[in-house]
């Protein structure tokens, strides 16, 4: 839990530096409808699914069906900041991919 400590720590950082506009980012996340873009999306994809994240996680099926080039993989015990969480299997994810 070391690392997650950390992780933390750079939240709340982020948020204190952030002030009343902390909870913008999500706001803005919320109000964009990502939907009507997909099949603009051609290239090959990646989709990394936290599994223990619970808002990313139970979408990641959906996403990969309507992109046609996706590739969906699970990150084990991922959560929210995933990359930040597990960088060395994140990034392995992402160098697999790379490389096909």
């Amino acid at each position: 839990m070391r690392g997650q400590s950390r992780i933390d720590d750079r939240f709340i950082v982020d948020a204190l530096k952030a002030g009343e506009r902390a909870a913008g980012g999500h706001v803005t996340v919320a109000r964009y409808e990502m939907e009507p873009k997909l099949e603009l999306v051609t290239a090959p994809t990646l989709i990394i699914r936290p599994t223990d994240d619970p808002f990313a996680g139970p979408d990641a099926t959906k996403l990969a069906a309507r992109l046609p080039r996706a590739r969906l993989a699970d990150l084990p015990g991922g959560m929210i900041p995933a990359p930040d969480q597990l960088p060395d299997e994140f990034a392995r994810l992402v160098m697999e991919f790379l490389d096909e």
